[in-house]
């Protein structure tokens, strides 16, 4: 990861992805290629949010700053209000705070969900506009359809104690469904239901890497991507291979 030079340890960069949109042959909503916009790239745009700041990369090359948490915090990216642009969400412990574009400022909506040591997640999981929020917790997923308080309305058991998550579009049908990285070994879900058979099982990345997701070549299938230090290395395939795109941004 990117390092910095601190007295104290550097903070924690929690690497963050959000694709641009393209036309869809459905009418279903899903992050993250889910409205059209014209004049938007299908490529995918990129972000950092290290100890409180927001570094996003758009795909037209455009860079935007801004304040939002605090150290310790972690991010997510989704659509919270339906308008077909995503945005970043910050979670401090169990307290979510949404904003409804990529600008700081104070929470658009704020509430609690999960426990301290989950690990917050965000994806469309039912037909909609709006993206839903979730926890991994030690080989669960425990998610909620809507970016709102109140408990979890999917409960899924994939995955093992110490894997990595990654949610995506596997297939391309409009909906994210598990993903983990087990070493370096990806293994992505074919239904958001326990036990679901994987749709695709490649090793990808090396050990220290970070592991995201995003619709690199403008598809609608989620695609891997590694990230070490200000490096995004994206793959077009659900497969192992060579890196297919390189994407720098330093936080």
């Amino acid at each position: 990861m990117a390092r910095r030079a601190h007295r104290k340890a550097p903070p924690r960069l929690t690497s963050i992805t959000v694709s641009k949109p393209k036309r869809r042959a459905t009418s279903a909503c899903d992050r993250p290629t889910d409205h059209e916009r014209k004049g938007l790239s299908d490529a995918a745009s990129q972000g950092w949010f290290a100890a409180g700041r927001v570094t996003w990369l758009t795909a037209r090359g455009v860079r935007i700053t801004y304040l939002l948490g605090g150290p310790g915090d972690r991010a997510v990216v989704g659509d919270w209000d339906g308008n077909g642009k995503d945005s970043v969400a910050v979670v401090h412990n169990n307290t979510w705070c949404l904003r409804n574009t990529l600008t700081g400022g104070a929470c658009d909506r704020t509430f609690r969900f999960g426990t301290t040591t989950d690990v917050p997640v965000a994806g469309r999981f039912v037909a909609g506009k709006v993206d839903g929020i979730g926890v991994w917790r030690a080989g669960r997923w425990l998610l909620r359809a809507t970016p709102t308080a109140g408990p979890a309305t999917i409960t899924v058991g994939w995955g093992r104690v110490g894997d990595v998550p990654v949610l995506g579009d596997w297939d391309g049908d409009g909906l994210d469904t598990p993903g983990v990285v087990r070493g370096t070994t990806w293994f992505t879900a074919a239904a958001l239901r326990n036990r679901a058979p994987s749709t695709a099982t490649f090793d990808l990345g090396k050990a220290g890497d970070r592991f995201v997701a995003g619709t690199w070549a403008g598809t609608r299938v989620s695609l891997p991507a590694t990230v070490a230090g200000p490096v995004f290395y994206q793959r077009l395939a659900l497969s192992a291979g060579p890196t297919s795109r390189r994407v720098m941004l330093t936080p």
